[in-house]
């Protein structure tokens, strides 16, 4: 989005470093694909519904200060 507001060439260097690097990530991604064993497995664990911390909306925190205050 700066890009399309201002011609800032500084943030045209940045933006084409940024595009060089997630090349060159994507091309090493592809090479250890080429090359991963079969037997190789990987897992992956959506943790959040583990987390013991309190799940509140800000509106019902918000009113429930409201209501101690006065």
């Amino acid at each position: 989005m700066q890009l399309d507001s201002s011609p800032d060439p500084e943030l045209q260097v940045q933006h084409e470093l940024h595009l060089r690097k997630a090349e060159k990530v994507r091309a090493n991604l592809n090479s250890t694909k080429d090359t991963a064993y079969t037997a190789d497995m990987c897992f992956t664990f959506d943790l959040q519904k583990t987390l013991l911390t309190p799940s509140i909306s800000t509106g019902a925190a918000y009113c429930k200060r409201q209501i101690g205050h006065t």
